[in-house]
């Protein structure tokens, strides 16, 4: 069956009967029109008009009428076919009534009062049935509730019923509908349901508990000795909450004051389930209300916008002078920083540009250009957050306008990086001054929400004396110097010359290289031999990582490692090694052989570092005690809590730590006993030039190293007499060129 419209000519009807599909009953008509009679996706049957005249066509305006009186023809037909489908079901309920009713006549009185039961059953079930129709109407609210009253006296004794609701402010508490003694009141009363009154009422009950409340005889009294009671004390009580999603709006309350009549658990069951549609009803009308209020707000405000317009062409000229006002202010604010107040970018170069115009027409004795940047700004942004991050750039802007000169210009160009222009200063020991200031401006603790915040700067300086044609050339050698200054250890100033550019761009060079050496298979890992002196046989191996870049070549780890610290990108590098190590040296670790894979100072910045690492052993089925992970001197004097915290988690995770590069820092010896380490690295400077007359040193380190239960590798071995000097000062296990050189895993 298609379910779908049907229109046929004679000649359509000629083919089917021709073809077979169909069979024609009575006179051919001469057009043929049917409409499928769909309900909730049921076909009922089919609506069909036919013309016998030529003169008589169905128009397209016709077959919409009737297709839309298909429609409700269907839902009709689908009513009374519910209808005689009830209607025949409660026949058949009558009949067998009637038949048992015969059969039992002689029963005893209980089986009467069954009948009497399904009686009032199918008087609840038409009460209910004309409530929920009445419900759906749009009607005045109160010719509703006018009817349910009515309707509900018919299944309970209700000659006093009030419906009760909350205002907006739930501050008060309406009695919308009160009918008492055949007397219609409308009443409020104060409610507070975080403070309700020490006696609350029966509905005050309802209303915080949000739960239906049954009193009868006995009960009300109790309940009128404890609570109050607003009028006269009823015989019988029941009261039920009108809710809203969650939340209670309101209660609806049925009362007798006739003697002797009590409400039963069905009446509660039944005014519990009316409540429902009551609720409904209240929204609809409420939602009516709102609208209709919305309509006069929006009339209102319509009225009060042509006010507004006139009084505007009455004020054309003030705000044509408010209009200049601010385009001064955006002209204000297009060329200075909106944190700092600062010039910007646009307005600093303006003024480097006009400065080049004078050079170059001779007017000029020069000028000068420095680049800052803040040292660690972005540590401090991540780890206390952005608003601290913005007070301290407003404040360095502070300190570095005090530290100038009238007619010095300061710029943010954003981020945490700032631009001095400094006209007629152009000799160098004049810079040096004015850059020594701002050293040591910047680098005096900053106060920022009770806390002592400590930066530094790195500044790059050229001047104009090299030969500028344009401001761009100018401010890149400022910060090709900025960057130098930050390769030389930071917190100083650094002067531009060409060699520093060279040296800069390969920095940034290799700087965006880096970010995807990784993707680009350029990263690899080379292991260097730790061997027992004694034996030489292999004990482990050192994991190095190696950087074949595309262009440049081999580039060694003291360039790119600290690259990768700067750019952020040493965590990933770190793991990508650890990885790579894990991958290449399952047979190694199989026969019992450790490898060491180097940590770098900022991996200890990241909380996820052991859970990473952790994660990667899993991975690969390697056992933590495979792992040996060396640090160095300078990665405790960073920030030694954080370290130990670190070490502690690794050495409990199973994994052994190996300080490296000992004896060549200030504070090995005052840390080395707070920390869990299980290996200690002599430093191959040890090995350099008369390494004899270093025995002492290496002495009193194996002598430390035994008595606090730890190893010791010496690094920088090269020689048999290297190897022999050590063995004899009792030095177990070492590494260096003689025994092998760094070497990717062969095959």
């Amino acid at each position: 069956m298609q379910s779908k419209t049907v229109f046929l000519s004679r000649i359509n009807i000629e083919e089917l009967a021709a073809s077979g599909k169909i069979t024609f009953v009575g006179e051919l008509c001469h057009q043929w029109l049917g409409f499928p009679l769909i309900t909730q996706n049921t076909c009922l049957g089919g609506l069909v008009v036919q013309s016998y005249s030529e003169d008589q066509e169905f128009s397209q305006q016709d077959i919409d009428l009737l297709e839309y009186v298909s429609q409700h023809v269907a839902s009709a037909t689908s009513r009374r076919q519910a209808q005689d489908k009830l209607k025949k079901v409660n026949l058949e309920l009558e009949q067998r009534v009637a038949q048992r009713t015969h059969e039992l006549t002689m029963a005893n009185s209980s089986l009467q009062a069954e009948v009497e039961e399904r009686r009032k059953a199918e008087q609840i079930q038409s009460v209910l049935f004309r409530i929920s129709e009445q419900a759906n109407k749009d009607q005045n609210i109160r010719s509703f509730y006018h009817f349910l009253h009515k309707s509900i006296n018919e299944l309970v004794e209700a000659p006093n019923f009030f419906i009760a609701l909350l205002d907006d402010k739930r501050e008060k508490l309406i009695f919308e509908y009160r009918i008492e003694d055949d007397e219609d009141m409308v009443m409020e009363l104060a409610f507070d349901a975080d403070k309700p009154s020490e006696k609350c009422s029966p509905t005050e009950t309802i209303l915080i508990t949000g739960k239906t409340l049954l009193l009868n005889s006995k009960s009300t009294d109790e309940h009128g000795k404890q609570h109050f009671i607003v009028g006269r004390r009823a015989v019988a009580w029941l009261g039920v909450p009108l809710i809203k999603g969650n939340q209670v709006e309101g209660a609806m309350v049925v009362q007798t004051f006739e003697p002797g009549y009590q409400y039963d658990q069905k009446s509660k069951e039944l005014l519990k389930f009316v409540s429902q549609h009551v609720t409904n009803a209240l929204y609809s009308q409420r939602n009516r209300i709102a609208l209709n209020e919305a309509h006069k707000k929006l009339q209102a405000i319509n009225n009060e916008l042509e006010i507004r317009v006139d009084e505007r062409t009455r004020d054309l000229q003030l705000l044509l002078k408010e209009c200049q006002e601010i385009q001064d202010k955006l002209s204000h604010d297009a060329l200075h920083d909106a944190l700092t107040g600062l010039p910007n970018r646009n307005l600093f170069v303006d003024r480097v540009d006009h400065l080049l115009q004078k050079q170059s027409r001779s007017m000029s004795k020069g000028f000068s250009v420095m680049f800052l940047d803040l040292d660690r700004f972005k540590s401090i942004n991540d780890s206390l957050g952005h608003i601290v991050g913005d007070e301290l750039l407003i404040k360095v802007a502070n300190r570095l306008d005090i530290c100038l000169r009238p007619g010095d210009t300061v710029a943010r160009l954003g981020g945490d990086e700032f631009c001095i222009l400094l006209p007629d200063l152009c000799d160098e020991g004049s810079i040096q001054q004015v850059g020594e200031r701002i050293l040591q401006a910047v680098r005096m603790p900053f106060l920022i929400m009770d806390k002592e915040i400590y930066t530094s700067t790195s500044i790059g300086v050229t001047q104009s004396s090299i030969g500028y044609s344009n401001t761009s050339d100018v401010i890149r050698d400022a910060d090709a110097a900025m960057y130098q200054a930050k390769s030389q250890g930071k917190n100083r100033l650094a002067l531009f010359n060409r060699e520093m550019h060279e040296s800069t761009l390969r920095y940034i060079h290799l700087e965006n290289s880096l970010r995807n050496a990784i993707s680009n298979q350029e990263i690899s890992v080379h292991y260097q031999p730790i061997v027992d002196l004694e034996s030489e046989a292999v004990v482990g191996y050192e994991a190095l990582a190696r950087w074949h870049h595309a262009e440049l070549g081999m580039i060694g780890p003291q360039e790119f490692i600290a690259i990768a610290e700067e750019i952020g990108f040493i965590h990933d590098l770190g793991l990508y090694i650890l990885e790579s190590t894990l991958t290449e040296q399952k047979d190694n670790f199989a026969k019992g052989i450790t490898v060491n894979v180097n940590l770098s100072a900022r991996q200890f910045e990241r909380d996820s570092l052991v859970d990473d690492i952790l994660g990667l052993c899993q991975k690969h089925k390697v056992r933590p005690d495979s792992i040996n992970f060396e640090i160095t001197e300078g990665l405790l004097i960073a920030n030694f809590d954080l370290a130990k915290n670190m070490l502690s988690k690794l050495r409990s995770a199973g994994f052994a730590i190996m300080l490296d590069d000992f004896g060549t820092g200030y504070s090995s010896l005052s840390y080395i006993h707070k920390l869990p380490i299980d290996t200690l690295k002599v430093d191959r400077s040890f090995m350099m030039g008369d390494y004899q007359q270093q025995a002492p040193l290496i002495t009193t380190i194996v002598t430390l190293a035994e008595q606090m239960d730890l190893d010791v590798v010496a690094e920088g071995i090269e020689s048999e007499q290297h190897q022999s000097f050590l063995r004899s000062l009792n030095v177990k296990k070492g590494q260096g060129y003689f025994f092998g050189r760094p070497a990717p895993v062969s095959g």
